[in-house]
Parts: C-alpha cells; sequence; structure tokens
C-alpha cells in the first residue's frame, strides 16, 4: 500500500494543480501552457508510477507504454512553451509545434505494431522478458517481437535522452542571455530579497532533469530488485513538482520574494490592483495616486495597471507601446491616451518611472549587485541606459542614491 502510494504521488500532485489552478491562476496567460503540461506530466508519471509495481499486470503495462509514449515526449516542448510564456518572449510560431509529430510517431507506431503482432503475444513476450531478463530479447532478435521491444524501450528511451539533453542547452542559453544567476538566493531565503521567477523555475528544472536521466537508465528489473530506487526517486520529483508549480502561481510575475510565496494560495485580487501596490516607494505611490481617481470606473486602465505594473510587464527590455496594445488586445493610440490622461506623462516616462522605483527597491536588496546585473534585472537595456534614467528621475546615478540612502 505504501509502495503504491509513493509510486503515485509524482502524478498525484500533478493532478492536485490541475484541479486548484482554474480557481487560482485562471485568468493569467500562463494558465493554458500550465494545464497542458500539468496533462501530459500527470499522465506520464501515472503511466511510469506502473512500472516499477510488482503488481502491474503485463496488459497494464502495454497500456501503460502507450501513454507514455504520447505524453513523455510532449513535456519537454510544453515547457519550453510555459518558461516563454514566463519570460515574455516572442510568439509562438508555426515551426515551433513541430515537436507534436514526435509523440505522434511514437504512439502510433507501437499502437500499429501491438494491433500487427497481438495485444496477447506481446503481453506473453512481455511476460517471458520480465522472468528471464534482457536474455529474452536477444534470442527473439530476429522476430517481430524484438522490433517491439527496439521501438517501445531503445526509441523511445533515446528520443526522451535527446529531449532532455536538448532542454539542457535551452536552460544554459537562457540563463546567459536572460540573465539568471541564482546568486542572490541566500538573500532571497535568509533577507528578505527577490528572486527571478524564471530563474527559480529553471533551478528546479535542472534538477528534474537530473532525475529524469537517472531514472531513463533504470529497467524495470532494477527497480523490481532494488526497490530502494523505486521508493525514494518518486517522493523527490513529487517534491520538485509541487514547488515548480506552487511558483507558476507567480508566472506572470518577473520576480518575487520569500514573504509574497508564502502567502501561497491568499493571492490578491487581481480585479483591484491597488491593493497589491501599497508598499511602494515615493515614485511608485505617486503615480498610484494620480490615477487612483478613474481607476475603479475604468476598466481599461484597471486592466493596464494590473499587466504593466501589477505584472511587471515594465521590466520588459525595448518594451513599447505596441507591445502593450497587443498584450491587452487594443490600439496602441487609445493607451496613449489613456496614460496621458491617467498619469499626466507620456508612455516612455511612465515606464521609465516604474523602471526607477523598481531599481531603488533592487538596490536596497541587492547591495553588491554591479550595475549591469541591476540594468538586466530592472529592465534597462544598459548600465549607461539605467544611468541616464536615474539621473533623469531622481537627479543623481544609482550609486550616489544609494550612498545618501545608506547614510540616511
Amino acid at each position: 500500500m505504501i509502495h503504491a502510494f509513493l509510486l503515485l504521488l509524482p502524478a498525484s500532485v500533478c493532478f492536485f494543480w490541475m484541479l486548484l489552478y482554474p480557481l487560482l491562476i485562471s485568468k493569467k496567460n500562463t494558465f493554458g501552457s500550465l494545464m497542458f503540461l500539468l496533462l501530459a506530466t500527470g499522465l506520464y508519471f501515472l503511466a511510469d508510477s506502473g512500472y516499477a509495481s510488482p503488481f502491474t499486470t503485463n496488459k497494464a503495462l502495454t497500456i501503460n507504454s502507450l501513454i507514455a509514449q504520447l505524453a513523455a515526449p510532449s513535456i519537454i516542448p510544453l515547457l519550453i512553451i510555459y518558461l516563454r510564456k514566463i519570460g515574455n518572449t516572442s510568439k509562438l510560431k508555426h515551426i515551433h509545434l513541430s515537436w507534436a509529430v514526435v509523440p505522434f510517431i511514437l504512439f502510433t507506431g507501437e499502437l500499429t505494431m501491438i494491433i500487427l503482432y497481438g495485444a496477447d503475444n506481446i503481453e506473453r513476450y512481455l511476460d517471458d522478458m520480465h522472468t528471464y531478463g534482457i536474455e529474452v530479447a536477444d534470442m527473439n532478435s530476429g522476430y517481430a517481437y524484438h522490433t517491439y521491444y527496439i521501438w517501445a524501450v531503445i526509441v523511445f528511451r533515446v528520443v526522451i535522452a535527446i529531449e532532455i539533453s536538448l532542454m539542457l542547452v535551452y536552460f544554459a542559453l537562457l540563463i546567459r542571455h536572460r540573465g539568471l544567476p541564482l546568486r542572490y538566493l541566500p538573500a532571497f531565503l535568509f533577507h528578505k530579497g527577490n528572486v527571478k521567477v524564471l530563474g527559480m523555475t529553471v533551478a528546479i528544472l535542472y534538477a528534474l532533469m537530473i532525475l529524469g536521466v537517472v531514472k531513463i537508465l533504470m529497467s524495470r528489473n532494477f527497480l523490481l530488485t532494488h526497490p530502494f530506487a523505486s521508493l525514494t526517486t518518486p517522493p523527490t520529483i513529487a517534491l520538485l513538482i509541487f514547488f515548480m508549480f506552487y511558483i507558476g502561481l507567480y508566472s506572470d510575475r518577473n520576480t518575487i520574494t520569500l514573504e509574497e510565496m508564502r502567502k501561497g494560495f491568499h493571492l490578491e485580487d487581481e480585479s483591484h490592483p491597488e491593493a497589491a501596490s501599497k508598499d511602494k516607494s515615493h515614485i511608485m505611490s505617486s503615480i498610484i495616486e494620480v490615477a487612483s481617481g478613474d481607476k475603479d470606473s475604468d476598466a481599461l486602465l484597471a486592466r493596464f495597471h494590473r499587466i504593466v505594473v501589477d505584472q511587471q510587464m515594465f521590466l520588459q527590455p525595448q518594451l513599447t507601446i505596441t507591445d502593450v496594445a497587443d498584450r491587452m488586445g487594443t490600439n496602441k493610440t487609445y493607451i496613449s491616451r489613456l496614460v496621458n490622461n491617467s498619469y499626466h506623462m507620456p508612455f516612455p516616462d511612465l515606464i521609465n518611472a516604474l523602471r526607477v522605483d523598481y531599481t531603488q527597491r533592487y538596490l536596497i536588496n541587492h547591495h553588491n549587485a554591479t550595475q549591469v546585473e541591476v540594468a538586466k534585472a530592472c529592465g534597462f537595456s544598459s548600465a549607461s541606459a539605467l544611468n541616464n534614467t536615474f539621473k533623469k528621475v531622481t537627479g543623481m546615478t544609482p550609486k550616489i542614491w544609494l550612498a545618501t540612502r545608506n547614510k540616511k
């Protein structure tokens, strides 16, 4: 009983979040990608749970293998789509969705072999292989059943290994180009600092990828003869999956603090963006105060504030008014008029003010960050752009501002 419970933990965690997400984050732009990711991950681990169980029948193993052929190759591409959503990167094109051919080919190939060779014959072959070991596959190397073994086991594992390798390369490129160092993790955990949601997600995925590689190398015979491996791996994977999708609650934000994560399921009402903005510095407070008169009555302004301010879209480098208009599904002329009438400043000045406000809070929590790191974290294209904009808004450079604040 305990064995079955532990094996089913990863799938149970996925289905747990599938039930909660519609209640908590259904309005966020990452909702769709997260739900598809949860479905594929949950189905794979549900099928995989029977692989390490001695009580799984050969018929169930055949069905589980079919589910795994469809779900497992889908997880990596869905992860990339989800990470692109978090990072606010360019929209997906049709070529990006060509990966869907891989799980379809694997699933169709195995299903065709089961129909051609007969489900009963496949089940007997699996029974012999699990009873006498891998030598059965070698003895049947000239028979049709061996083709099933190569397709369902060898080819499947090679495809997953290739996808994981490509994912690790993608992670490396993501960290290089988006600046996702985890050196701020100690400050995040112990000094009320913040950390990038994308960086935290990538860190957890790295651990999951490593466990995935280890799990691929474990055969069914190994798992059945070494129960310790089959009992310790699923809980570890389940814990990592839980935290990854817990962070998914904040997937529409750029950074997150530990205090905000502790709020957990007590998420702020996104229909009242002013509630999420009480503890801003003086620049942000003045901006909110100017616009507060019309915010409750103007749905467009409320949406603009939620997307640009609360969801921190202003941290996106090279952000233009067209990007915001596209995100809101409206015209840039309306956005320009809205900003001028509500905030009494042009769109670029508003974005610069928001970035400077964020920079002030970032500097307080990251005293040792370099100018380049601060610029990347706060939405500026370069360190010089950071200095020029900061000085224009506050009258002093970031370094002088921080030194003045520390003296006070």
